[in-house]
């Protein structure tokens, strides 16, 4: 795909795909402003903004139904704690947000899993393992919830780079299970973030589900040329129309610079501003 593109074609097409992220413990209102001045552009908007629940109405106010509004629910430790889900979840929805993005009790997942092989070949045989029924069941309470609300996008974040390719597999096959709107990789605060080998386990298991579940992949990704990467992977598995913002999303506020550089100077950022961007 990215052959058939130019590379301010390429920008554009990141950037419509794009959930432009603040998640600092220095947000204040000023910044959630800049950050809205951003999504809303001469070229091209983002897919949406993603802010921390106090500034959520703040930046629905500002976007003016423009560009969806995105939070974080469970965030960033992904805590098997159902008082606090339900309150988070209450307060998100009172918020009026479009999407949000809920993070997968991931280390119960771990402690489940640690006895078991990691290396496997046969996505098909993920349901038949014993971690995978188990936190099915477990996660009932949370998805089903989430999934049942029509109004609102539900985005799962599994902390990939924190998992094993058993345990994401095992992860997002949960996910579709319950049919959560998109399978995310990463918050951005733990670990490793995005990986291709991770996105293509996901992309697999979206094809034999026969799903519409989306793919959003979060943490790492500052360049639209690394972008184009996990672009290019979701394409040739689950085909073009797959690119889209209703199915394709990436988590970032980095690659907004890379971005900009290309469309208003046609080439982009150099490698020390590359390591100046967010991590997000």
């Amino acid at each position: 795909m990215s052959s058939e593109l130019t590379l301010q074609e390429q920008a554009l097409l990141v950037m419509s795909l794009t959930d432009l992220t603040s998640l600092d413990d220095k947000d204040n209102f000023n910044s959630i402003q800049d950050l809205c001045s951003k999504a809303i552009n001469p070229y091209q908007h983002t897919a949406a903004v993603c802010v921390y629940k106090e500034f959520a109405a703040y930046a629905k106010y500002l976007l003016n139904n423009q560009v969806k509004v995105a939070t974080v629910i469970n965030f960033p430790d992904g805590a098997l704690d159902f008082t606090r889900f339900t309150f988070e979840y209450a307060y998100a929805l009172s918020q009026q947000v479009d999407e949000i993005d809920y993070v997968f009790p991931w280390r119960k997942l771990i402690e489940l899993t640690q006895d078991q092989e990691y290396e496997f070949k046969d996505l098909s045989q993920v349901t038949n393992n014993s971690a995978y029924q188990e936190m099915r069941e477990i996660m009932q309470k949370y998805l089903q919830p989430l999934c049942n609300n029509q109004n609102t996008k539900i985005k799962v974040i599994l902390e990939s780079g924190s998992l094993t390719p058993l345990q994401i597999a095992i992860a997002s096959q949960i996910c579709l299970d319950y049919g959560v709107d998109f399978i995310k990789t990463s918050t951005g605060k733990h670990g490793e973030g995005a990986k291709l080998t991770d996105a293509e386990i996901i992309f697999k298991l979206i094809k034999l589900n026969q799903s519409k579940t989306g793919f959003k992949a979060s943490g790492g990704i500052k360049t639209v040329a690394q972008a184009m990467e996990y672009i290019n992977l979701g394409a040739k598995i689950l085909g073009q129309d797959f690119i889209a913002p209703q199915t394709f999303r990436f988590g970032a506020s980095g690659i907004y610079k890379d971005i900009i550089s290309i469309l208003t100077h046609g080439k982009s950022i150099s490698s020390q501003e590359l390591g100046q961007a967010s991590s997000y």
